[in-house]
């Protein structure tokens, strides 16, 4: 059985936006805990800060450090 037949429902992998990467980087900056925090905090504790899924944050943080390279 694959993961499109599994009960008739067709199961997607959640993949953020581009706009969601953004918006989360954008609240980081006004945030007071910051980007550190976002780069840096447990995964789950930032998405719940945040409100954003953990790929969110994950693609947010690889984003990010791919800028500082």
């Amino acid at each position: 059985m694959n993961e499109s037949s599994r009960d008739g429902y067709s199961f997607q992998p959640f993949q953020p936006t581009a706009k969601q990467v953004q918006d989360l980087i954008n609240a980081a900056h006004s945030h007071p805990l910051g980007l550190e925090f976002l780069l840096e905090g447990d995964l789950a504790a930032v998405a719940v800060t945040f409100g954003a899924h953990a790929f969110t944050v994950e693609a947010a943080r690889d984003q990010l450090k791919e800028a500082e390279s």
